[in-house]
């Protein structure tokens, strides 16, 4: 393209209706909207399954781009369908050219606490909890028949022993009988249509948005940022039967789930859930125009640590060539947008902080973490700015947020999230951060007031030593004692602790309706995990990316995401999640009350349903809430968000 032009917002190619205009207008990135059709896939079973029929039916290209990449994972399990390393050993025999690009950085260091690349030689982790030794014998195996070194492993040098070449030879033999396809992968030719490539993410000049950002993130970020986007393009230089995927997944064992989010309950991996923890995950299908636009970020990826020059050689490749199949998802227009790396790309920031300030009713988001700070900042702004406009306190905006508040699901970025909650004014659910904060500040100043007493060459001037006084006091009014304990967070004393006046009162201030929330197993107190980036506003605009709520995300990592306008399919999202989320689990699928409507009403474009929608939530939650207290299960999926870790982690 010669130029970037911005569309106006439509639900089809042709409409004429004028709307709000959701998409970015000025990108780094010269990525117009462009007609596309969508439909998301929620869950591992739906998305891994839909992506192993489609790459089974691939007869010239399969182009990957993933986080991580697991050969031995079955993605449909139903029980005699190949894993995901057979059946691109297959397509790479019938002439198909499969490139596969993973992240990684030097000797595989990543894999100490990321087991990213399956047992790939070198790595430190082989594998995720629940992948058997027999997936991590054949993850080894498969990456050396790629490399054409399978086949050689027992070869017996020039004049060995004769017991020692008969022992080299069982093993041969052993290897031929038990994998015969890598085997002869191995040996074959056909091994040069399969490539398989790491990539690494450059050093950026970062402004950080975050002004309060721990100087030990920034460092780890400057240090470690990671190649994080996730697609597969199919048959791409066949534009009229191209399909794509833009994914929140990982190609690993521990992202296959379905949406009964059990916990506990394993399959072997060919068959079903294998891994004990349940997890929360929404992929897409595309197909259209926006398919020019993930060709052209997977070569300029590709062509960084490959010389076949892929981008060169798809230059005629043009967008008008690339048509809507309807029967892959919904016609509407949408947006590919990226956070990159030479050039410096942070086109996915820039319209989160654009249609923040579009609010007029709610904003949703299922995200791995929420600690932007710079999108509450920017959330509560439009807010205020809402009011001056002459908005009534009374029809408030709303945040409904899903996210994780375990060890494992929140990471090491405590600090961050008490700062997002801090300014949306949340942090009474994740209370103990703040007072640990609170108390480290009120002894700093009583240390420096005591000083200023005592030690006459540390005076303070009289107007330092009252604000040092009167930010003390309101610390100490804030409270500096800890809430409930850390596996017993709902007890009526950390509920007066939580529920303090200085708590109710922030939240009045702000105005703005902010539910923060996790998501339980269906059939015990375990945690989801959620791994979603899923953002949907007002019921018109919908986020499936790659891409956290954090600085991350936003400016360091490689990301990329599809960013489209339509009712239908916003709508139609949300509601499939929040169905999911607000059943009740002790109703057959049956019966008519399992789902609220309350709580997953039509038309949230309106603020009086998202006020209806609110309330129910927070009554489904205090269901649950006394369900924990009085030693019962689960009655929804849906619980507040509450982590009573004091424990400070700066690292995100």
């Amino acid at each position: 393209m010669s130029k970037c032009t911005a569309a106006t917002a439509t639900t089809t190619k042709l409409s004429t209706n004028v709307s709000m205009n959701w998409f970015l207008d000025k990108t780094e990135d010269c990525s117009p909207p462009v007609a596309a059709t969508f439909k998301p896939l929620i869950n591992g079973k739906e998305a891994f399954t839909t992506l192993h029929e489609k790459i089974e039916k691939a007869d010239s290209s399969i182009d990957i781009a993933i986080w991580g990449f697991q050969p031995s994972m079955h993605f449909k399990r139903d029980g005699k369908s190949k894993c995901i390393g057979d059946l691109l050993i297959e397509k790479a025999n019938a002439g198909v050219q499969v490139r596969i690009l993973v992240w990684s950085i030097p000797f595989k260091l990543q894999t100490f606490k990321e087991a990213n690349m399956g047992n790939a030689p070198g790595v430190i982790e082989s594998g995720v909890p629940g992948v058997t030794q027999e997936q991590r014998d054949y993850d080894a195996k498969w990456y050396l028949a790629i490399e054409g070194k399978l086949h050689t492993t027992y070869q017996s040098p020039q004049g060995a022993d004769n017991d020692t070449v008969k022992i080299n030879m069982q093993k041969q033999y052993n290897l031929q009988r038990k994998y015969p396809l890598l085997m002869e992968f191995s040996k074959s030719q056909a091994r040069k249509n399969l490539q398989f490539r790491t990539r690494s993410v450059a050093a950026q000049e970062n402004n950080y948005l975050d002004k309060e950002l721990p100087t030990k993130a920034e460092y780890i970020l400057n240090k470690f940022p990671s190649h994080h986007q996730k697609t597969v393009s199919i048959d791409i230089e066949k534009p009229s039967q191209a399909i794509g995927f833009v994914l929140e997944h990982n190609m690993i064992d521990n992202y296959w789930d379905d949406n009964s989010h059990f916990y506990g309950k394993i399959s072997p991996p060919n068959k079903g859930k294998n891994v004990e923890t349940p997890l929360q995950d929404v992929s897409s299908i595309v197909s259209g125009e926006v398919l020019w636009f993930i060709n052209r970020n997977f070569c300029q990826s590709w062509d960084r640590v490959s010389n076949e020059k892929l981008e060169e050689k798809r230059k005629k490749l043009t967008l008008d060539q690339y048509p809507l199949n309807k029967s892959l998802g919904t016609p509407l227009m949408a947006q590919i947008l990226r956070t990159y790396d030479k050039p410096d790309i942070e086109d996915i920031k820039k319209i989160y902080l654009q249609n923040i300030k579009k609010i007029s009713s709610y904003i949703y988001t299922e995200n791995q973490y929420f600690r932007w700070p710079p999108l509450a900042e920017a959330f509560i702004q439009h807010w205020q700015n809402l009011r001056k406009q002459g908005r009534p306190a009374s029809m408030p905006i709303h945040w409904f947020a899903i996210t994780n508040s375990s060890d494992d699901g929140l990471g090491k970025g405590t600090f961050t999230t008490n700062k997002m909650l801090e300014k949306l004014g949340r942090q009474d659910v994740m209370p103990n951060v703040g007072v640990t904060e609170r108390k480290s500040e009120v002894k700093n100043l009583s240390l420096a007031l005591s000083a200023s007493s005592t030690h006459p060459s540390r005076r303070l001037g009289t107007k330092q030593e009252a604000e040092f006084q009167k930010r003390r006091e309101e610390l100490l009014n804030q409270g500096v004692e800890y809430s409930g304990e850390k596996y017993q967070p709902y007890t009526k004393e950390a509920e007066k602790i939580r529920e303090s006046d200085v708590v109710k009162q922030l939240k009045k201030e702000l105005g703005v309706k902010v539910h923060v929330c996790t998501l339980t197993a269906s059939n015990a107190w375990k945690e989801v995990y959620i791994h979603s980036k899923v953002t949907v506003i007002d019921d018109v605009f919908t986020v499936i990316s790659s891409a956290n709520l954090n600085t991350r995300s936003m400016q360091v990592d490689t990301e990329l995401g599809i960013f489209t306008e339509s009712k239908a399919v916003a709508q139609k999202l949300r509601k499939d999640l929040w169905k999911l989320h607000t059943r009740d689990l002790h109703r057959a699928d049956s019966d008519p009350l399992k789902y609220s409507a309350k709580a997953n009403p039509n038309g949230m474009h309106d603020p009086a349903n998202a006020k209806i929608a609110f309330e129910r939530w927070g009554k489904l939650m205090k269901k649950n809430k006394e369900q924990i207290e009085n030693g019962m299960p689960p009655l929804y999926p849906l619980c507040e968000f509450l982590r009573l870790d004091p424990k400070i982690t700066t690292l995100d």
